[in-house]
């Protein structure tokens, strides 16, 4: 029997000799003051060859052990026995009932390394903001050329030091990332926007949002068997490996798988995606009908508000997704993996026609100030869903939303 790290090498071995993989990815080969631009606004992933972050960055010397040489006297590091971490905020609404599967401990800078090189059981890996983890290196990674103004104020250059085997599961994330690496080797696993019906995503409320219920680790199999929609977008994977020194630009709401097979130091340049802001653009003021409403009597008692509550989730989200039915299936499908059924009470209007009519007005300002303005179809569909469970949670237990939508919002 295999263990620890060699059952992961061997069944990502087993999986990855099943599927179809496109090997290559394009490549840009001359940066100019148009690149970022035309690269953002293609949103394809593309090596880069050329860019600041190999022409500019001092990151060629940089070396494990001299690396670890600049961090605090003592830092925070996570260990996940399995090898995969997966991203956990301890913030979102469902975290009490589901605790982190990786751990964190405090380790003097002295012991960093020797766990870095570790083969046992198990996998180490940090990280932070370059500035907070290793200031004195910040020198080496100038960011002329790399942000655009529009940006300037939501850059983050990030540092990661990871053991082999590490495995960052996959997920999205709704940023441009130019991800340059300097020690070691990483092999990512891409998805594209369009993928995320298939990939069985946890809830915006759960503490691993964004993330995929796939365990890429697993043999193929035993993935298509546990989650048989994975069968569908298996031919739209890339493979990609970074080689020290060499970057990659990875766009905005791409799925990625991120693998390493010794230790590993990257620096990262992320930068968010508008559709954050328009996505924030919306959460200000989440429910704009509300106050209105009630101060007129028009929603007075708790059958009013889940009855207009339910009616003006259901017309945003018919204004937005091309399929509602589906795609509210599909969110609550993936949530009776971890969360059970339960009954919930709805409203009922007493002429749904004067409702739909006094809502509209509150729905198409709220859709024209935010999700219209998204241009990726799937990132649309993607943030009006973690919109619409962010709003029912206001008003409901976490626990839940997904049977107020499937019951109430959009019932079979």
């Amino acid at each position: 029997m295999l263990h620890g790290s060699l059952l992961i090498a061997a069944s990502l071995v087993g999986y990855m000799a099943y599927v179809s993989i496109q090997p290559t990815l394009p490549t840009c080969v001359n940066w100019d003051a148009t690149t970022l631009t035309n690269l953002q606004t293609a949103r394809q992933p593309v090596r880069l060859v050329g860019s600041p972050t190999s022409t500019h960055w001092n990151t060629s010397h940089w070396t494990l052990a001299h690396v670890v040489s600049r961090l605090p006297a003592s830092v925070s590091m996570q260990y996940a026995p399995s090898s995969v971490f997966r991203h956990y905020d301890p913030n979102m609404e469902l975290a009490p009932r589901f605790p982190p599967t990786s751990q964190t401990t405090t380790v003097v800078r002295e012991d960093v390394l020797a766990l870095l090189d570790a083969t046992g059981d198990g996998s180490y890996y940090l990280n932070d903001e370059l500035h907070r983890l290793a200031p004195d290196l910040v020198p080496d990674v100038p960011l002329a050329g790399l942000v655009g103004p529009a940006a300037a104020s939501s850059v983050m250059v990030k540092l990661w030091l990871g053991g082999p085997h590490v495995v960052a599961n996959l997920h999205y994330d709704a940023t441009h990332n130019l991800f340059h690496q300097v020690v070691g080797s990483k092999r990512f696993l891409l998805f594209p926007p369009s993928a995320h019906a298939s990939l069985y995503l946890f809830s915006r409320l759960h503490p691993s949002h964004r993330q995929s219920q796939l365990d890429l680790t697993r043999p193929r199999s035993e993935l298509v068997k546990a989650f048989p929609a994975f069968d569908d977008v298996e031919e739209m994977l890339l493979d990609i490996t970074l080689a020290p020194g060499e970057s990659l630009y990875l766009p905005p709401f791409w799925f990625h798988c991120v693998l390493t097979t010794t230790p590993s130091v990257s620096v990262n340049l992320w930068t968010d995606a508008e559709e954050v802001g328009f996505l924030a653009n919306a959460l200000a003021d989440p429910v704009p009908y509300l106050a209105n409403l009630e101060a007129s009597g028009v929603v007075h008692d708790l059958n009013s508000h889940l009855g207009h509550l339910q009616l003006f989730v259901r017309l945003v989200l018919s204004r937005c997704v091309l399929d509602t039915q589906t795609a509210l299936q599909q969110l609550v499908a993936n949530q009776d993996r971890y969360l059970p059924r339960v009954h919930v009470t709805c409203g009922v209007l007493t002429s749904p026609m004067i409702a739909e009519a006094t809502l509209q007005p509150y729905v198409d300002a709220l859709v024209a100030a935010s999700f219209d303005r998204m241009g990726d179809d799937s990132a649309k569909t993607l943030l009006v869903l973690s919109y619409v469970e962010a709003l029912l949670a206001q008003f409901m237990a976490p626990t839940v939303v997904g049977n107020f939508l499937a019951q109430c919002v959009a019932p079979e």
